[in-house]
């Protein structure tokens, strides 16, 4: 249901409906955080990073092994590789390789159906709804409220973790206006994606 977030649907509106209440707030960390961030590219990042970001007492049966485990775990929406890169299943470090559903014959498979999903008719019919919630007329103001989406006022970069004053609350607002319904019919490749390499070139260099 791309009308509603990842965190709507996971949490709930009874949940968010109180939680707002209290504290004038549906999201507590919009986009995509550096925790969420670090355990979905967990076999491919470096164990300092985990260290730091996820615990300092580095566990390998605390992180999620497989993919049902881990979209239970996290509100957060799915990163780019699961789309385009099956490298990120296969560890590098202390981890167990990332277990795909015991439907997909590999990361590969996995990837390619994850793949054709994102590009299907029925997601091009509503992934402009998707869009105006993260990204457009949905993520901040009345409109938020009404979407169970309004972000709690942060200060800095999710991604590269800099401290930077801002003025706008939650994930970067893109659109003023309702994003257009997808005309294109072939969407453009997704090779070279790789959202753990600009976390690592941005935390290099805010240290």
């Amino acid at each position: 249901d791309l009308s509603k977030t990842k965190f709507r649907i996971a949490k709930g509106d009874e949940l968010l409906d109180r939680t707002y209440q209290v504290s004038k707030h549906h999201v507590s960390d919009p986009g995509l955080s550096d925790l969420a961030l670090c355990i979905y590219l967990a076999r491919r990042a470096p164990l300092s990073v985990l260290k730091s970001v996820v615990r300092t007492n580095f566990v390998p049966e605390h992180y999620p092994a497989t993919v049902e485990r881990l979209y239970a775990w996290s509100p957060d929406e799915c990163i780019p590789e699961f789309y385009c890169d099956a490298s990120v299943f296969a560890s590098s470090n202390e981890l167990k390789d990332l277990e795909v559903p015991s439907w997909c014959a590999s990361p590969e498979d996995f990837v390619r159906y994850h793949r054709e999903l994102l590009e299907s008719q029925e997601v091009s019919k509503h992934i402009h709804l998707w869009i105006d919630l993260t990204f457009g007329i949905n993520a901040t103001g009345p409109a938020s409220i009404r979407e169970r989406n309004c972000p709690l006022v942060v200060k800095g970069d999710a991604y590269r973790g800099s401290k930077v004053s801002t003025s706008s609350p939650g994930a970067a607002r893109l659109f003023s206006v309702p994003h257009p319904r997808r005309a294109v019919s072939q969407p453009e490749k997704l090779e070279g994606v790789s959202i753990l390499e600009t976390y690592l070139d941005g935390t290099a260099t805010s240290g």
